[in-house]
């Protein structure tokens, strides 16, 4: 794996195990899709019977639909310092969306407020 998409569920450095489909792709799943002629590996958020909605556990905004065709291979097993074990759960990620949702929130509302940052 490369960059920071999936973080925390995935990290650079670890490696992934594809498999073909054996049933439909259904949120929640890890993916290998054709997104704007890249391949990235993403969770799905949504699943019609035709496309495909997939985004990062670490982005904000999802990925522009695609069809099914464009999402070949889902996310088996993930090896991480040898270990192998099965992809993480999607509520690892809403959590860390929340917290930067929050985050965001509390440094614009200080923004407008002109308050300063609370000493660390």
């Amino acid at each position: 794996m490369r960059g920071q998409s999936m973080a925390p569920a995935l990290l650079p450095g670890d490696e992934i195990l594809l498999a073909p489909w054996d049933r439909a792709p259904a949120p929640g799943d890890i993916v290998l899709a054709r997104v704007q002629g890249s391949f990235v590996v993403h969770r799905v958020v949504w699943a019609g019977p035709t496309r495909l909605v997939t985004r990062g556990d670490g982005c904000i905004r999802a990925d522009p639909p695609v069809p099914r065709s464009a999402v070949p291979y889902r996310v088996a097993a993930v090896r991480r310092s040898g270990v192998e074990q099965p992809p993480p759960p999607p509520q690892l990620a809403d959590a860390v969306r929340r917290g930067r949702r929050r985050d965001a929130w509390v440094r614009a509302v200080r923004g407008v407020l002109g308050l300063e940052r609370p000493a660390e």
